[in-house]
């Protein structure tokens, strides 16, 4: 009866001792493989969270890319230029239903825009109806300014069939439809009064 009891004894010891043994070689292997991720982290890191050498993609792979301290050659620079200009032309109908024709080199000739309420009228009549509807020519005077950056005392503010003049300090504002609202000078002019000419577009 006592050899069994020493038998299980030690064959439960031995079992107790080979388990334990198996424990050190998995928290080994553990570490291990812990550190072997740790140390390809460290490596893959600084890679792929730097900048991309080549920033641009896709349609601009045929353009040139510069690197600081390196001086830009004209020609490349003129063909950047060139190859944006062609992008801009090839996606215009893209771009809010733009279209601009016809183009001569740089320049508009005699050119159509083709954007909204913009449709089939004309570049110059475009810009001479904004500016009629939304821009101020201002005129003002100020006396005893030597080089001052005052705000004038007296001003007029005319646009096509909105004319009026007053003072900048509220006194008051007369209206004049039509024609120009005229400003003059209090007293005699000289050398420190100040003549002021701003356009202001809403």
């Amino acid at each position: 009866m006592n050899e069994n009891r020493q038998f299980e004894f030690h064959a439960l010891h031995e079992l107790q001792r080979r388990v334990a043994r198996n424990d050190a070689r998995l928290r080994i292997l553990f570490g291990g493989a812990l550190g072997a991720a740790l140390v390809a982290l460290l490596i893959w890191a600084p890679v792929a969270l730097s900048e991309p050498d080549s920033p641009f993609s896709g349609v601009f792979d045929d353009m040139y890319h510069f690197s600081p301290n390196t001086p830009a050659v004209a020609d490349e620079i003129n063909s950047n230029f060139a190859r944006l200009r062609s992008l801009d032309v090839e996606n215009a109908e893209a771009i809010a239903n733009l279209a601009v024709s016809p183009v001569d080199g740089e320049r508009l000739l005699d050119a159509t825009i083709t954007a909204n309420k913009l449709a089939d009228n004309a570049v110059d009549a475009q810009v001479r109806d904004y500016i009629r509807e939304k821009c101020f020519i201002f005129i003002g005077w100020r006396d005893h300014c030597n080089n001052c950056d005052t705000t004038p005392s007296w001003f007029a503010k005319h646009r096509v069939g909105r004319t009026s003049n007053g003072c900048d300090d509220g006194a008051g504002e007369r209206t004049c439809k039509g024609g120009w609202a005229g400003v003059g000078t209090s007293g005699d002019v000289d050398g420190n009064d100040q003549f002021y000419v701003r356009l202001q577009c809403d």
